[in-house]
């Protein structure tokens, strides 16, 4: 499992990526969203799941999330918000499978949400 996390926060970044690794899961963390999306377009297959911040300079993590899908519609994203979000953004960012949390990420629910990833994969390529 390889995560792609992107944050402008780079403590926020580097203390979620370093418990992730703690836990055994590959993790590249990314300060900018233009170099994450540059990462990801250059090899489509690197990454089991992307958690991306809400709110960044240049393209935000909405953005991010559309370009992604674009290039990989099956990609599991996560959407982090600090700030409220109303239902309707929810329903219509869950309709396109982009799930969102809010802020703070505990390391119990980032593990959840890496562990709910896994299985899923695990199952469709089980079906193939």
């Amino acid at each position: 499992m390889r995560v792609m996390l992107v944050d402008d926060d780079k403590f926020c970044l580097s203390a979620i990526c370093q418990m992730l690794r703690w836990e055994g899961i590959c993790c590249d963390a990314f300060d900018s969203s233009s170099t994450a999306l540059n990462s990801f377009a250059g090899d489509l297959a690197r990454y089991d799941l992307v958690i991306t911040d809400q709110q960044m300079p240049g393209c935000d993590g909405l953005e991010l999330a559309r370009h992604m899908r674009e290039m990989r519609p099956d990609m599991p994203i996560v959407l982090v918000s600090g700030g409220g979000m109303e239902n309707g953004q929810r329903d219509n960012l869950r309709r396109l499978g982009i799930q969102v949390q809010q802020k703070p990420l505990d390391l119990e629910r980032i593990l959840a949400i890496v562990d709910t990833v896994a299985v899923c994969r695990s199952r469709a390529r089980a079906i193939v």
